[in-house]
């Protein structure tokens, strides 16, 4: 077998995967439950690294609280925030404890800015969004109708209990 053979045949299994996986995540840019498994997550991500403090997670949460209707993009984005409030507090979920994914360089700035004490005071405001989120959000919905729910709402549940 030729390499471009071998090669094709690889990329048509990727392409393939990518399909089954759109399918099953409806369109949300997921490719798994966690917090760092979707487009947003990582977007939102290289914005917060581009800061020195707390300033860019706190926007995302207060903003999360007050919009009237929480559409999943912004869900994404404060649950990604939640989950480096409950870092900094010590209390990391899987995906930042194993470093998995694309989130080295997200590790990297936990471990610089753990232990500065803004953390403690975002916290409430945290549990208050993760809880919202949860219960009533267009993420929620779409979670819904996917394979994964349960799983999902049990993720968020360990984050708010990371969060007390």
């Amino acid at each position: 077998m030729s390499f471009r053979a071998y090669a094709s045949d690889e990329y048509e299994a990727v392409i393939a995967l990518r399909k089954k996986w759109r399918k099953e995540w409806r369109g949300m840019g997921a490719w798994g439950i966690g917090f760092f498994e979707n487009d947003q997550a990582i977007d939102w991500k290289y914005e917060l690294l581009e800061g020195s403090d707390l300033s860019f997670v706190r926007e995302t949460l207060e903003q999360a609280k007050v919009e009237e209707f929480l559409d999943a993009d912004l869900s994404v984005q404060a649950l990604a925030a939640s989950e480096i409030i409950a870092a900094l507090l010590g209390k990391p979920g899987h995906e930042v404890k194993n470093n998995e994914g694309e989130i080295e360089d997200l590790v990297e700035w936990i471990a610089r800015y753990q232990g500065k004490g803004k953390e403690k005071e975002l916290t409430p405001l945290a549990l208050e969004v993760v809880n919202r989120i949860r219960l009533d959000s267009e993420l929620r919905d779409l979670w819904m109708d996917a394979e994964e729910f349960r799983k999902w709402d049990e993720l968020l549940l360990d984050l708010e209990r990371r969060l007390r």
